[in-house]
């Protein structure tokens, strides 16, 4: 495979986003669930988040082709830490964060996965030979869902351990 150091620093970025989105996006539903006691509200922010995101999946994927797949694994990966970091720093001052926030977390997340997926596949194969992008996909997707698996297993521990 060439630019092997160019998947190597992919998937390591992969595995360190994949962990912090699984974390996210298990905590949130526990969030609202276990402290907020607002499973309905949940469960009605994440259909109006899904129907939302059919038609960013759609922008999204035509962003993908139109600009540098790096700068969008950039610009994309910035916006999110910027405004989830700045809801965790209000949380933080607050003492504690409105479900309506919570929420906003939640949605920022899932916009990031379909902007972030489809510019992942696309990133790695326009850093491969043709010949391997298949073994490429492969390797993330085995690397992504390992991820996936350690964060629910990590946030289960946690969980867990906070309940006692």
């Amino acid at each position: 495979m060439k630019n092997k150091q160019a998947i190597t620093l992919l998937f390591i970025a992969n595995i360190i986003s994949g962990f912090a989105q699984g974390i996210s996006m298990l905590a949130i539903p526990w969030y609202f669930a276990d402290i907020l006691k607002l499973p309905r509200v949940y469960a009605l922010g994440y259909a109006i988040l899904t129907f939302l995101s059919l038609f960013w999946s759609l922008y999204s994927g035509t962003l993908i082709d139109k600009y540098s797949r790096k700068k969008m694994f950039l610009y994309s990966n910035l916006c999110c830490a910027l405004l989830i970091g700045t809801i965790a720093c209000f949380g933080i001052i607050n003492e504690g964060t409105p479900w309506i926030l919570a929420l906003l977390v939640f949605g920022i997340t899932m916009f990031h996965y379909n902007i972030h997926y489809p510019n992942l596949y696309a990133f790695g194969q326009e850093i491969s030979d043709p010949k391997d992008y298949g073994k490429l996909n492969s390797y993330i997707e085995i690397q992504g869902q390992s991820t996936s698996i350690f964060a629910g297993g990590f946030a289960c521990i946690t969980h867990g351990n906070k309940r006692k």
